[in-house]
C-alpha cells in the first residue's frame, strides 16, 4: 500500500469515528449513539448572568458547576449505549442506559432511562424543601431530520424533584447545520403543569411563578472533538435539574439573566 492510500485509510477511519455522536445536545438528549468505542463528556455551567457583570468578566469570574461523564457502546448491540455522569451541582451521580426504538431516514426515536442521586443533603444556599433527592428519569427523545434542520421533542417523566412533585414535561429542540462541522442549536424547557401553581418566595410577602427555561448554542466539531458554547437561563445539566423546571426550588432565571456555559465531548 502506497503512502497516499495509507493516509486516506487513516483519515477515513478518523472521519467515520468522528461521525459517531454522544447523545447530548445542549442539555437535552439526542437520538444519536455510539456504534462502537466510547467518549468523555465535560460540562461547565456558570452561575452568574452575563448582563451587568462586565467587571466580573460577564459571569466567568463567578461560581460554576462542572460535570464529567463517560459514555460507551455495548459490544454486539450497536444501538444500545450506557453512560456514567457526575456533576458538582449537589454532587449528583447519574447512571444512564439509552437505546434506539425506531429509525428511518427522516425520523429516529430512542428510550433513555436514568437513575440520579444527589449527595448533598443540607445545602444552606438553596431554599428547596427537598434536597439530596434520588429518583429516575424516563425519556423518549425523538428527532425529525429535514435537510440541515433537526427538530426534536423529548417527552420526559421525572419521579422526584426539588419541590417534591413528580413531573411530566415536553421540552423542544431545534438544530440547524451550518456546515459539516458547525451547528446552531436552540432548546426550550416549559414549566411542567404539575408545578405551574408552585410559588417561589421572593420576600416575606412576595412570591413568583416558576419560569420556563431556554438554551441557545453554537457547536463546532473536529475529528474526535465536539465543542459547544451555550447561553442559558437554566442552572444545571441533568434532566431532573433542567427539565423539572424547579431547580433548587427557584427554577430558571429571568430570560434577561442568562449565563454562559459550555460542553466538550471527546470520542475514542
Amino acid at each position: 500500500m502506497n503512502l497516499g492510500k495509507c493516509l486516506l485509510l487513516i483519515f477515513s477511519f478518523s472521519f467515520l469515528r468522528a461521525q459517531q455522536e454522544v447523545p447530548l445536545g445542549l442539555n437535552l438528549p439526542t437520538t444519536s449513539y455510539l456504534k462502537e468505542g466510547w467518549g468523555l463528556v465535560f460540562t461547565h455551567r456558570f452561575a452568574e448572568s452575563v448582563v451587568g457583570n462586565s467587571q466580573n468578566l460577564f459571569g466567568l469570574d463567578g461560581y460554576a458547576s462542572s460535570g464529567f461523564g463517560f459514555w460507551g457502546s455495548i459490544p454486539g448491540i450497536p444501538e444500545l449505549n450506557y453512560g456514567i455522569y457526575r456533576t458538582s451541582d449537589q454532587k449528583t451521580m447519574v447512571l444512564t442506559v439509552q437505546g434506539v426504538l425506531y429509525t428511518e431516514k427522516a425520523l429516529r426515536s430512542s428510550l433513555r432511562i436514568e437513575r440520579f442521586d444527589e449527595s448533598v443533603k443540607d445545602n444552606s444556599s438553596t431554599i428547596s424543601v427537598y434536597e439530596g433527592i434520588s429518583g429516575a428519569t424516563y425519556q423518549l427523545p425523538t428527532e425529525y431530520f429535514s435537510g440541515p434542520w433537526t427538530l426534536g421533542i423529548t417527552p420526559t417523566y421525572i419521579t422526584q424533584t426539588s419541590t417534591g412533585y413528580s413531573v411530566f414535561n415536553l421540552p423542544l429542540s431545534m438544530k440547524y447545520q451550518l456546515s459539516n462541522t458547525q451547528s446552531l442549536i436552540v432548546e426550550f424547557y416549559p414549566v411542567p403543569s404539575s408545578v405551574r401553581d408552585y410559588r417561589v418566595p421572593v420576600s416575606s410577602s412576595v412570591r413568583r411563578s416558576l419560569r420556563p427555561g431556554f438554551s441557545f448554542g453554537y457547536q463546532f466539531q473536529t475529528l474526535g472533538h465536539r465543542f459547544t458554547l451555550i447561553g442559558t437561563n437554566t442552572q444545571g445539566t441533568t434532566a431532573h435539574q433542567v427539565i423539572s423546571g424547579d431547580y433548587q426550588g427557584i427554577g430558571a432565571r429571568a430570560s434577561s439573566d442568562w449565563g454562559l456555559a459550555f460542553n466538550i465531548v471527546r470520542l475514542f
